[in-house]
């Protein structure tokens, strides 16, 4: 099965191949939303929004204790 590609897709990604401060700015603005999305804070504000209240880190658990 061939499928064509999409005009509109093809002259975006020309865009791209010729714009070197689009690249840039894309590259700036998707790091931008990685930090605000996927960061740990950003993991603590999602918890708290889910549970309702502020979570509390616990640094001692049974997972991160060293067996002697």
């Amino acid at each position: 099965m061939r499928v064509d590609p999409n005009a509109k897709d093809m002259a975006r990604r020309g865009e791209l191949l010729r714009n070197p401060d689009l690249r840039t700015g894309m590259g700036a603005a998707a790091q931008a939303r990685t930090v605000r999305e996927f960061s740990p804070n950003a993991y603590g504000r999602k918890l708290n929004s889910f549970f309702g209240h502020e979570v509390e880190p616990r640094l001692e658990t049974g997972m991160n204790r060293v067996a002697n």
